[in-house]
């Protein structure tokens, strides 16, 4: 809100005299509006989970095919970040999934664009890079990821990443999120029937999640429109070497 005011004040003829200075703060007001809208976003859907506990009466879910949920989420990306704000493991034609595309999965495509842009937000305020990894898969269900270059979450932290008002990393509070972002993706995927995960990414540290989605019993059809959870139980510790990993990234 102050960054909103201080721009708006720099709005006047007299302290703004040229079109740039006025279009520079015009971008700045759009942008932490935009910000203030993705937080009141996670408070009233923190607010109606705490009150309607974990589960999926409130979701409305679609049966679709992977290809058709990953393609929809890739959309709903480029809306909340553009192309430059995220890349695409394989590039943009490995939202197809290959031969994994016709599998199915029912998903709630609103609740779950949230819970996967979260995550990309997540890795924008505590990552290395402007341009966090999002890649799309399938391992027996949907496997969304998102890793970024940062030193990733400490080893003290990793337990309660996914708590609510928690911040994992300790450049959070800089960052003005109210420590929700995490804990929404977590229920998200619970009401879904599946779980959120905490990973070493590429360079070791502990900066990828990992949404996966179960696969749909019924037969897929294309979308016609574009209790307390526990806690992952490998979110700081290291993978099974009997776990299978991503047939596709």
């Amino acid at each position: 809100m102050t960054g909103i005011l201080l721009a708006s004040e720099g709005l006047d003829e007299a302290k703004a005299p040229s079109p740039e200075r006025r279009a520079r703060y015009v971008g700045l007001i759009r942008k932490e509006a935009e910000r203030l809208e993705r937080l009141v976003a996670n408070i009233l859907d923190f607010s109606r989970l705490d009150r309607g506990g974990a589960g999926a009466d409130w979701l409305q879910r679609e049966p679709m095919t992977a290809a058709s949920c990953a393609g929809a989420l890739l959309e709903r990306l480029d809306e909340r970040f553009g192309e430059a704000g995220f890349e695409l493991a394989g590039g943009r034609a490995a939202a197809d999934l290959g031969a994994h595309g016709a599998h199915g999965v029912s998903v709630d495509l609103e609740a779950l664009g949230r819970a996967l842009g979260n995550l990309v937000e997540n890795a924008h305020s505590h990552g290395g890079t402007a341009r966090p990894r999002v890649s799309m898969a399938w391992s027996g269900g949907l496997v969304l990821a998102v890793e970024d270059d940062g030193p990733g979450v400490p080893t003290g932290a990793r337990a309660q990443v996914f708590s609510p008002f928690e911040q994992g990393r300790s450049e959070s509070a800089a960052t003005g999120g109210a420590g929700l972002g995490l804990s929404i993706v977590r229920e998200i995927a619970v009401a879904h029937g599946g779980e959120v995960r905490l990973r070493p990414g590429a360079s070791g540290a502990y900066a990828r999640f990992e949404l996966r989605l179960p696969a749909a019993e019924a037969s897929p059809v294309s979308p016609t429109n574009g209790s307390q959870p526990s806690a992952p139980e490998d979110a700081g510790a290291s993978p099974r070497d009997d776990e299978p990993g991503p047939e596709h990234e």
